[in-house]
């Protein structure tokens, strides 16, 4: 589908426009270009396009929430004590780059002197944080706390703007799910690939070794369906709809749902 292997040409712009504004050669020494969600931006410019904000701000505001989850994105590259050391210095550098990224979001909201999407946002952060202390310590005691903790680390942020904005909530709960489905996706692939992954992480503690593969995949498989239902009778448009079956890799009509 060609509409979504080539993102709308307004999001192409923003993510170029993120791009500019992140530059800074000595940064880009130590550490790779920064990473944009082009998932988590296809819905943000989606909802905003959506929403009764003035069309002049909608950019500004759109590129200002993706830095904050750029930071967070770029603080998470930092290793646990289960993944492969980083040199102090790049170490050092990826904190940094996280706290600039940071630090444009707030100018840019300073600018459009909007103190209650800065107050929001800053909630937000916080409380994203405190979930992935929960996922970096092993403290998820089920895979339905697992599953919440990832939903929270995935979505509160747009969340929180739909709620300021005034946003469509219907729609965002679908949303939700596809963001925390894709996350669960994206860590059990890493395991099942050999590598550092919470999903293993959890399964190790509360599972023994015969059980785990198993469990995790029968789960997985429950979220997907579960989550293939609701979009089937959502109120979500064609346009985004589409995006997301081509993401997970699922196909859905009026009368049969089939995995792609």
């Amino acid at each position: 589908m060609v509409y979504v292997r080539t993102l709308s040409s307004k999001v192409n712009e923003i993510e170029t426009m993120i791009y500019n504004k992140t530059e800074h050669p000595y940064v880009e020494r130590f550490i790779q270009k920064p990473f944009i969600d082009s998932d988590k931006l296809f819905v943000l410019h989606h909802l905003y396009e959506k929403s009764s904000v003035k069309d002049d701000l909608k950019q500004p505001y759109i590129v200002s929430i993706m830095l904050v989850q750029m930071a967070l994105d770029t603080h998470e590259t930092i290793p646990s004590e289960f993944s492969t050391p980083m040199q102090e210095t790049t170490k050092q550098i990826t904190v940094l780059a996280g706290d600039f990224y940071s630090g444009l979001y707030y100018y840019l909201l300073a600018d459009l002197e909007d103190i209650s999407m800065i107050r929001t946002l800053a909630h937000a952060i916080e409380q994203i944080n405190e979930a992935k202390m929960k996922l970096y310590k092993n403290d998820c005691v089920s895979f339905d706390s697992f599953v919440q903790t990832i939903e929270k680390i995935e979505t509160f942020l747009l969340e929180a703007v739909v709620h300021e904005i005034g946003m469509d909530t219907e729609m965002f709960s679908i949303i939700k799910q596809f963001l925390t489905l894709r996350r669960l996706m994206t860590e059990n692939e890493k395991w099942m690939n050999g590598q550092v992954s919470y999903i293993e992480q959890f399964a190790r503690q509360y599972l023994s070794h015969l059980q785990m593969e198993q469990y995790v995949k029968e789960e997985m498989n429950h979220f997907k369906e579960k989550f293939i239902e609701q979009l089937k009778h959502s109120v979500v448009d064609i346009e985004l709809r589409n995006y997301m079956c081509e993401k997970l890799n699922v196909t859905i009509d009026t009368t049969a749902v089939e995995e792609g």
